[in-house]
């Protein structure tokens, strides 16, 4: 075997466990839960250094406005608008908890959240 086709080889192993990383690297546990947001900001995902997917979603019929890091106050961070708004983050978001409020007195608001974590 010459040097020539012993160094492709090598090449080519180096360059399939690059490969094989980075697909492990993106791999991700996702689950799905439900939150019930009040007209009290309150946490609705504690800080996460390894969340590396997020979607966020409004089912109830009034706004909700979230934020990270901080306590929710309604008109104030980013909202979820009513009946289905919603967001999705997947690269390089906040990692600190998510608070969230909204601004019907007296009634519970329902927000679907679907997390990814390595």
């Amino acid at each position: 075997m010459s040097r020539r086709t012993k160094f492709v080889s090598i090449l080519a192993v180096i360059t399939l466990l690059s490969v094989i990383e980075i697909a492990n690297a993106q791999r991700t546990v996702i689950t799905h839960t439900t939150f019930t947001v009040t007209d009290a900001s309150t946490t609705a995902l504690a800080a996460s250094n390894l969340r590396n997917y997020l979607l966020l979603t409004n089912i109830s019929d009034t706004t909700i406005w979230c934020k990270f890091g901080a306590t929710a106050v309604v008109n104030e961070g980013f909202p979820l608008y009513a009946n289905g708004g919603n967001v999705l983050m997947d690269y390089k978001f906040s990692a600190q908890l998510l608070n969230c409020i909204h601004a019907s007195a007296a009634a519970s608001k329902t927000l679907l959240i679907t997390s990814g974590v390595q």
